[in-house]
């Protein structure tokens, strides 16, 4: 073993001295905030680390996690330095700023680090949540009763009526269905009065509504537009809606996100990652 020179001072010279003369210590080396010892009986280096015995830590080790872009720009304008980017990751919906990046001609440790994650709003979770599945007209007039706040056009009193209409129409067989031209879709129908069929009459549902919906929580409201489609089988029923290019709104809300984090964290250097 190649014997370490002794190059300590201070308060720790005492002791390595000590050590040096009653514990069988070959040589110390003692830099910043590490303290390396070589035993001359067996060969055997050991290490410490002296930064818990400092006045303050060497560098910040944090990894923080945010739920806000203000809370985000905050952190940011109060650590970051020259050399702190920010990483975007779309895929994640989630910014990360790395305090202590990189920089051309000095490496960093990148361990201190706040992460903005894009949380979806509880309206989207709840329209997105059911989109395409297929519900029986009492269940779907169930659901349009209950987030009929979030209806735009038709008006959310239109819709609650067409629902309540739905509801009342549960012993008709449903026989066709005729797209018009004003958009609307209007059902054919009889009413089954004892086994045998009744009079007939129509129902007339939009063939697409509008929603305002905020995509990510504390974000601002979307127009999100849906087809609404329907399916006949033996007389029976069925409704389901399809969010128009759902995945287009995700992405345009995130990059509305972005520009948010750009103008708070004026001159970040923000990459695109993922």
């Amino acid at each position: 073993m190649d014997n370490l020179e002794q190059t300590a001072g201070g308060w720790a010279a005492d002791i390595i001295e000590t050590a040096k003369a009653t514990q069988g210590v070959e040589a110390v080396f003692q830099g910043d905030n590490t303290l390396i010892v070589a035993h001359s009986e067996n060969q055997k280096l050991q290490v410490f680390n002296l930064e818990q015995y400092s006045a303050a830590p060497a560098r910040i080790r944090r990894n923080i996690n945010v739920v806000e872009v203000i809370s985000f720009v905050d952190y940011w304008q109060r650590f970051a330095t020259d050399r702190s980017e920010i990483h975007a990751d779309l895929k994640a919906r989630k910014f990360t700023a790395v305090i202590d990046a990189h920089a051309p001609d000095r490496p960093a440790w990148q361990e201190h680090t706040c992460a903005l994650t894009c949380r979806t709003s509880t309206e989207w979770d709840t329209w997105h949540g059911s989109n395409g599945s297929a519900m029986n007209q009492v269940k779907f007039a169930e659901f349009i009763e209950a987030n009929s706040i979030d209806i735009v056009t038709p008006s959310a009193a239109d819709m609650k009526e067409i629902a309540l209409t739905l509801e009342a129409k549960k012993k008709v067989n449903f026989s066709s269905g005729v797209r018009l031209d004003n958009g609307q879709i209007q059902l054919g129908y009889h009413e089954t009065i004892e086994g045998s069929a009744g009079p007939k009459g129509e129902l007339r549902i939009p063939e697409k509504f509008s929603l305002a919906l905020r995509i990510f929580q504390g974000g601002e409201k979307y127009e999100v537009e849906a087809h609404l489609r329907y399916r006949i089988n033996d007389g029976s029923l069925t409704f389901f809606y399809q969010i128009i290019r759902p995945e287009r709104l995700l992405e345009d809300a995130f990059e509305q996100v972005k520009t948010q984090v750009r103008t708070g964290c004026q001159g970040a250097q923000i990459y695109a990652v993922g």
